[in-house]
């Protein structure tokens, strides 16, 4: 199984993490394309963006690789993530950059 780690950033300033998990015979550059354009679709006024994808493990929820497509690397706090239950916890963007970095400027 593949991932995605997609920010969503909020009206109250922080950032919504939305992980997308797919089988191997997708791709994550097209996977990912996809899935922002629905979340833009859903909610237009909000910067949506990739953080982190890689290879997930579904028998112990453990991350590990990257995506060759998005130049992306897996980050170890994406099992503790997708380990939670409910997933719409929104952290503050500071926190988000702690874990992931400053998002990249699009050029």
């Amino acid at each position: 199984m593949k991932y995605v780690m997609l920010g969503v950033d909020s009206s109250d300033e922080s950032t919504i993490l939305v992980p997308i998990i797919f089988p191997n015979l997708l791709v994550h550059s097209m996977v990912s394309k996809k899935i922002e354009e629905l979340v833009k679709e859903m909610w237009p006024n909000r910067n949506v963006r990739v953080l982190s994808a890689g290879d997930i493990s579904m028998e112990d929820i453990q991350v590990g690789g990257k995506s060759t497509t998005l130049n992306l690397d897996s980050h170890p706090f994406d099992s503790k993530f997708i380990n939670f239950i409910d997933y719409s916890p929104a952290y503050d963007k500071e926190q988000i950059e702690g874990f992931y970095g400053k998002p990249k400027e699009e050029g």
